[in-house]
């Protein structure tokens, strides 16, 4: 009977050091793993802080070495802006321009040029609407105006040309950056902007990945931003505004309509050294309609 439970205690023994040993490896294996996590940790705070801190301290100095030239057709609103930015540092000028004029959109690329540093990012952003989409009154083919349909395209299109071809040309070779704004309009059907709007925006897809291909090799990096629905002029000119961004608001994921500051982060990403495996590319900034869209 003694031997019998001696043996008995002997096993039961065995068994509990070969749990202990079991859940001392375990709990070894979650010590390692914690500090497998907190070094992970330890690398993103790291980065987070180069990205975040040290970026935006270097981003604030370059701030105000920064030569910024703006150029608008509206010469009280480009004047405006300039002295906005000027008050936050850096040093800004103001023309007045029409992008659909090559020879002007030249002579300013060349002049932004032969200032300070040379030319390394550009920012084609300028834009007009079409009117009305096809789902909206007056937007239908068939009222489709020829005169507007050629301003559209002359300044959504060919101020584009001119602009990426004003930048090549003057642009230093090993670093530059183009970013062009295109449309969500210019990768899908959008009913509801125009004709003219929609047809540009889509060739200007293809302008920027053509232009892609021939500067790659010079460091020259062409990239468009597809905006979706934000509140800017054009959205504000629509005769119906409210109800208009209310209705496109219901297409967007997040539900509402974005501010035009919502598109700097993506805009200053494609403007620096942290972009420079992009090329090519239309990236989407939608409030996830796209993602909306894609799952229907």
């Amino acid at each position: 009977m003694v031997l019998t439970q001696t043996a008995e205690l002997a096993e039961i023994r065995a068994q509990r050091q070969a749990q202990e040993a079991e859940l001392a490896a375990a709990i070894a294996g979650l010590i390692e793993h914690r500090f497998e996590i907190e070094a992970l940790k330890s690398r993103l705070a790291r980065l987070q802080r180069m990205t975040f801190g040290r970026s935006s301290e270097k981003l604030r100095d370059q701030v105000e070495q920064l030569e910024l030239t703006l150029a608008d057709i509206d010469e009280r609103a480009v004047q405006a802006a300039a002295e906005q930015l000027a008050g936050e540092g850096g040093s800004v000028r103001a023309a007045v321009l029409d992008v659909a004029d090559a020879q002007a959109v030249d002579e300013l690329m060349h002049g932004a040029a032969g200032w300070g540093g040379g030319l390394q990012v550009v920012f084609a952003n300028a834009g007009i609407s079409a009117g009305p989409g096809p789902l909206r009154e007056g937007g239908n083919i068939e009222a489709v105006d020829g005169g507007r349909w050629q301003r559209v395209l002359d300044v959504n299109l060919s101020g584009v040309l001119f602009s990426i071809r004003a930048a090549a040309k003057e642009m230093n070779t090993g670093y530059g950056r183009i970013v062009v704004t295109s449309s969500v309009a210019g990768i899908r059907a959008e009913p509801f902007v125009g004709y003219a709007y929609a047809a540009a925006k889509h060739a200007v897809v293809g302008l920027v990945r053509n232009a892609a291909v021939e500067l790659a090799d010079r460091g020259i990096l062409v990239n468009a931003i597809a905006p979706g629905l934000f509140r800017t002029n054009i959205a504000a000119a629509a005769p119906d505004r409210e109800k208009f961004l209310a209705d496109l608001s219901r297409t967007a994921l997040l539900g509402r309509a974005a501010e035009t500051t919502e598109i700097e982060g993506l805009a200053l990403f494609l403007a620096s050294p942290a972009s420079s495996y992009i090329t090519g590319s239309v990236l989407a900034i939608d409030g996830g309609a796209s993602a909306l869209r894609n799952s229907l």
